[in-house]
């Protein structure tokens, strides 16, 4: 399945998390990558910052895995357990 940021969105950053939205299958899932995500598995550090960039690296992996969990309604927090 080919999952893509929802039209006319774009990736932020509140807190140190990336929220973003994706569609899939014409429905809306907010969501939101922890910061602790894109420092393990994305290469970002909290000295950084760079939470956007590490997003950028992983987004493949990261709207995937967010397509996976739209079982958990529409507001999907992604966690380190989650990968």
């Amino acid at each position: 399945m080919t999952v893509n940021l929802a039209p006319g969105t774009a990736p932020f950053v509140v807190d140190g998390n990336v929220q973003f939205t994706i569609a899939v299958n014409g429905a809306y899932y907010r969501c939101t990558v922890a910061d602790e995500v894109l420092c393990r598995y994305f290469g970002d550090t909290r000295q950084s910052g760079n939470r956007l960039a590490a997003f950028e690296r992983g987004r493949e992996r990261i709207l995937a895995v967010a397509a996976a969990m739209t079982w958990r309604g529409p507001l999907i927090q992604l966690q380190s357990m989650d990968f």
